[in-house]
């Protein structure tokens, strides 16, 4: 009997594990990372995992329906990633957004495409600007180890 016990107890562990494995790939991407945005305490971090699953996921209407209920939300996170120079963050938030107003029209989302399409264009000049300046950097690094300087912080900002 104990046997026959043992036998039944492991047969229904093996059928419970084999079910959590079908139902688990029952679970899409789009509902993965919606779940994983859900559970994240940083509220930055929740927000932009939200804007990568509507910029990846636009018809998942869970990701829609964040973004919709939160514009403000993205909004005020793409500014404040554009002022700790995230900007290619910033650049994406807004782009999430023009593309939801302009995807979910009859919603009259009061949003003004002009202003985000110029904060994006500042963006971009500012990415732009740091590339400059971490190639001017780079180049200056280069030629001062080719010549067998000692490279200081000093002497880079210096070269600026």
């Amino acid at each position: 009997m104990k046997t026959k016990s043992k036998f039944t107890i492991l047969l229904m562990i093996f059928i419970l594990f084999f079910t959590s494995l079908a139902n688990a790939n029952d679970f899409s991407e789009e509902d993965t990372l919606y779940n994983v945005a859900m559970e994240e305490e940083n509220i930055s971090l929740q927000t932009k995992l939200f804007i990568k699953g509507y910029t990846q996921y636009s018809d998942y209407d869970k990701f829609v329906k964040f973004m919709v209920n939160n514009i403000d939300r993205v909004m005020n996170w793409s500014k404040s990633q554009y002022d700790v120079q995230n900007y290619e963050d910033a650049i994406l938030g807004y782009n999430s957004i023009i593309n939801l107003v302009e995807r979910e029209s009859e919603l009259k989302l009061n949003i003004d495409i002009e202003e985000l399409t110029v904060l994006i264009g500042q963006a971009q000049e500012q990415l732009e600007q740091l590339d400059k300046k971490s190639t001017s950097e780079e180049n200056y690094v280069d030629e001062a180890q080719a010549e067998g300087e000692v490279i200081s912080e000093e002497s880079i900002e210096e070269n600026q």
